[in-house]
């Protein structure tokens, strides 16, 4: 029988109790596992040996199939840092290339736009300085492409 609450506005919460109990399992996946009563299991050992024996097969096979299941998780898990620990130099190296990259088109442009102001052609200057600084505001800002996630 459940424990019966009563709320200070008098309000019977066992139902709500039980209610984020039920929630709180099912979160914690214990909606799978079995609890057992030995109390209960002793008692019908007595009126039905067999049937205590399968029921106890049953939650034996039970504990055995989750070992097994949490043994697979936590290999693939171990799998899975070992390969982003194995990519990491990798990633390094092109995140790397990519902002010396950026870098050397910043200031490519900015040399471009300085020669062309002292060369008399600002026009020029305006569209070299534009490309770079379009690029740092289009980041800033966060726009991306369709196709990008």
């Amino acid at each position: 029988m459940s424990e019966q609450t009563i709320s200070p506005q008098g309000e019977d919460n066992s139902e709500a109790k039980e209610s984020k109990t039920n929630i709180a399992n099912i979160q914690q996946n214990f909606n799978f596992a079995q609890n057992i009563d030995l109390g209960k299991l002793a008692e019908l050992s007595k009126n039905d040996k067999s049937l205590a024996e399968r029921i106890m097969a049953l939650y034996e096979n039970q504990f055995e199939h989750g070992k097994e299941i949490d043994k697979f998780l936590m290999e693939s898990e171990q799998k899975e840092q070992n390969l982003r620990l194995n990519e990491t130099p990798w990633q390094r190296k092109y995140v790397f290339r990519g902002q010396l990259f950026s870098v050397l088109v910043a200031l490519l442009g900015l040399g471009l736009s300085s020669l062309a102001i002292l060369n008399d052609y600002p026009w020029v200057a305006g569209i070299a300085i534009t490309i770079p600084v379009g690029v740092v505001a289009v980041n800033f800002l966060g726009i991306k492409n369709k196709n990008q996630k």
